[in-house]
């Protein structure tokens, strides 16, 4: 296990990237950046349900499991045995960060949320 602390420049993409695994604990921050870069970095992301990551889990780009140490062990074995899932989870971390957490993504997310709030303006508008 490696602790490097806080790391502020592009070392931290390629140290996500190649980590075994990346562990997140947290119960307290509702959008946390360290899943948010593991993701786009294609890391392997293994989090527990306290992290509020299902959307990425069920598309298969993180494991998400019950805070017990157990469960989280359990998953990290999991993992280390099983390069091949380990990869398949790398490119659906890459895959969702490309259709979910890039700008035009976002942006296209949070235009069609505008147009519920205000349709007779959103269509006005087209």
């Amino acid at each position: 296990m490696h602790l490097h602390g806080p790391v502020y420049d592009d070392r931290r993409l390629l140290w996500l990237h190649e980590a075994d695994a990346v562990l997140l604990t947290s119960c307290t921050e509702c959008n946390p950046m360290t899943p948010i870069e593991t993701l786009t970095a294609g890391g392997v992301l293994v989090a527990t349900d306290t992290c509020h990551l299902d959307l990425p889990a069920a598309a298969g780009a993180a494991r998400v499991v019950p805070r017990a140490r157990a469960r989280l062990r359990d998953s990290i074995i999991q993992l280390l045995d099983d390069p091949v899932a380990a990869e398949a989870q790398r490119s659906a971390a890459r895959r969702y960060a490309r259709e979910h957490l890039e700008w035009q993504a976002l942006a296209m997310a949070m235009h069609g949320f505008y147009r519920l709030l205000l349709p007779e303006r959103a269509a006005c508008a087209a």
